[in-house]
């Protein structure tokens, strides 16, 4: 069991929304272990009186000038007051034991190590990563992640990053039911560490909203030695509106998110014809997606 009254943490965001910094807040106060304090990063433009107030965690606010997720969420952590810092977007809903289960993972594991937490998808009630699907969504999906993706073939490539850079993320009920702690390739950018190993990031390259960054920073931090886990009873969904799913299809995002891919491509030292085969097929899953809500 975790001693909370010797559990330390600060959360660091980097935001652009003050409504959803008071929804952020509500949930963590709804947390079986509640941090120490939440420290916010907006620019310098959105700057205003904001009011956050909570009665379990003090609230600090930074600015900075310049417009960037990645930059904004580095001034957050170097601003954390706590050894263990966890770092998560605005717009995360955390089960109540969530922050436990990593905390639990973090102190199992030692040494330079970053912990992640399972995606649930709450708008169908499953597992965001799913590796088990009807037969025809099954035989496209191993089509498309073995041969076109270069992925390992059926749950193998759990948790892993393919020869293109495509990231495979977790499944529990695929894994032993007495399993913690999963070793992974990579993490999404809802990660809890020590605070020298969450500030191993990598400023990102392009301007504009950040695609691919928490695969570029995974990357980064494994060439440097950290070590990636998931805490495997941790759950947290993301809130979206549906109305802006599938932003893919933007001709604009289209480009930006293949851009990120070649630069995940370049860091991997990936098959540069193999990318161009790729690009097809990447837009007609992007579409299918959208018509069929399923193969994802």
């Amino acid at each position: 069991m975790i001693n909370k009254s010797k559990i330390s943490f600060s959360v660091a965001i980097a935001s652009l929304s003050p409504s959803n910094i008071n929804k952020t807040i509500k949930n963590l106060e709804k947390l079986k272990t509640k941090p120490k304090e939440l420290v916010v990063c907006f620019p310098i433009y959105n700057k205003n009186n904001f009011k956050f107030k909570s009665n379990f965690f003090t609230i600090k606010l930074v600015y900075m000038k310049k417009f960037s997720q990645t930059e904004q969420r580095i001034n957050a952590i170097k601003n954390c007051t706590s050894n263990i810092v966890l770092q998560m977007d605005d717009d995360l809903i955390l089960e109540k034991n969530c922050i436990d289960e990593m905390i639990r993972c973090l102190i199992s594991k030692r040494g330079k190590n970053v912990i992640g937490a399972v995606l649930f998808d709450k708008n169908i009630n499953d597992f965001f990563y799913r590796f088990k699907y009807k037969f025809f969504y099954q035989v496209l999906r191993d089509f498309y992640n073995h041969y076109i993706c270069l992925a390992q073939p059926g749950i193998k490539k759990m948790g892993t990053l393919s020869k293109l850079g495509l990231n495979y993320g977790i499944d529990p009920r695929f894994l032993p039911k007495n399993l913690d702690c999963y070793n992974s390739e990579w993490l999404n950018s809802f990660v809890i560490g020590y605070k020298k190993s969450i500030l191993c990031q990598f400023k990102y390259p392009y301007k504009g909203k950040a695609y691919g960054e928490d695969i570029i920073n995974s990357i980064y931090r494994k060439k440097r030695g950290i070590k990636h886990y998931v805490a495997l009873k941790a759950k947290f969904t993301i809130h979206k509106d549906q109305k802006n799913n599938n932003l893919i299809l933007k001709f604009s995002n289209f480009i930006k998110i293949l851009r990120s891919k070649y630069y995940i491509l370049k860091m991997l030292n990936g098959s540069k014809i193999r990318f161009l085969i790729f690009i097809p097929f990447f837009f007609l899953r992007s579409l299918l997606c959208r018509i069929l809500n399923n193969f994802k």
